[in-house]
């Protein structure tokens, strides 16, 4: 039986660390002409899976733009409402009730290149069936969260932020996972993103690479 693939998009959070009152996954990229969200939601085309947003009640403009693109979106697209969390994991963690088997964590407001990494990825993760997979990119600086493989594709060590360079590790920018496997996983996520340490999951996982990976609300000038 061929499994339900999701995209999950984590959009709870504000654009006002930027001085805009909208959400940031909807402001215009200067780039391409178009909402940053859109890239996000090509992928998910591609990919056929349906779309789950995880968002708040107050994102008002969000919500409304959501409506109406959902419209003629080829693609379903669902909304998790939630209060305020801590961090981004605890998010995640909210709509676990809408996981699918398989589903990719896409942060709404990034793009990468090669562009169709993702799709191009596909024949491998389903002909060795990891639980959770890893796009690393190159990065410089402390200011992403990193992952480090081991123990022959068995085990991996994540660490969010961390105070100091850690050896080996390189910054992820999507995460793929089986739903029995995103419970403990956005846990050690959400663990490492309150206190930056190093933390140890036991799990099957695959890791691919990007030629570059850009969050594009981190610092930008409009």
């Amino acid at each position: 039986m061929k499994k339900a693939v999701k995209v999950i998009l984590p959009a709870a959070g504000f654009a006002s660390r930027m001085g805009f009152p909208e959400a940031k996954e909807i402001l215009i990229n200067p780039q391409t002409g178009i909402e940053f969200i859109e890239f996000s939601l090509g992928q998910a085309t591609k990919l056929q899976a349906d779309v789950v947003v995880i968002t708040r009640p107050e994102k008002k403009i969000l919500l409304s733009w959501l409506e109406k693109r959902a419209l003629s979106y080829p693609q379903k697209i669902s909304i998790q409402l939630t209060g305020p969390t801590q961090e981004w994991p605890e998010t995640v963690l909210k709509s676990q009730e809408m996981w699918g088997d398989f589903n990719w964590l896409i942060l709404p407001d990034t793009d990468w290149t090669p562009v169709n990494a993702l799709i191009d990825s596909l024949n491998e993760v389903r002909k060795k069936n990891p639980e959770v997979v890893y796009f690393t990119f190159p990065s410089s600086g402390q200011s992403w969260g990193f992952i480090k493989g081991q123990n022959n594709g068995n085990q991996i060590q994540l660490c969010e932020k961390p105070v100091e360079l850690l050896s080996g590790f390189e910054a992820w920018g999507i995460i793929g996972f089986q739903k029995e496997s995103g419970k403990e996983l956005f846990t050690k996520h959400l663990q490492s993103t309150l206190d930056h340490q190093v933390k140890t999951l036991n799990v099957k996982y695959q890791l691919f690479s990007l030629q570059s990976f850009n969050d594009r609300t981190r610092g930008v000038s409009f």
